[in-house]
């Protein structure tokens, strides 16, 4: 088939067979050796820099690995570790969510809620 001829990924996202289907977001990208800029204001950098620096990879590196391209391994530890943080962060948000989204249900005056915290607490 042409290329031209195919669907477009906004076209398939928007079909009727997906059309209840959640996408997941990108991750955000971030900078293998962020400024002090970035540091500040992207809430991932200062995470994946301290996961990097718990691994033992220093900027300088970081700078080497960058010249040499992707399929480095400094290169896929912050790659690995970017998917983490992120996936970590997703995922917390996602229960957060699904916590607000439970109805208050009362037992002998207290809550589901606070049962599934204790448990929480329990196994951690």
């Amino acid at each position: 088939m042409e290329p031209e001829k195919r669907i477009t990924l906004y076209e398939i996202k928007n079909s009727v067979w997906l059309e209840k289907a959640k996408f997941p977001q990108a991750y955000l990208p971030c900078s293998p050796v962020p400024s002090d800029e970035e540091l500040k204001t992207n809430p991932v950098a200062p995470k994946v820099w301290a996961g990097l620096q718990e691994f033992g990879v220093t900027s300088a590196m970081l700078l080497e690995a960058a010249e040499k391209g992707a399929k480095n391994s400094i290169i896929g530890t912050y790659r690995i570790v970017l998917y983490q943080v992120q996936a970590h962060d997703i995922e917390k948000e996602r229960s957060r969510v699904i916590d607000d989204d439970k109805p208050e249900v009362k037992r002998n005056g207290a809550s589901l809620k606070d049962f599934s915290n204790l448990a929480k607490l329990k196994y951690r």
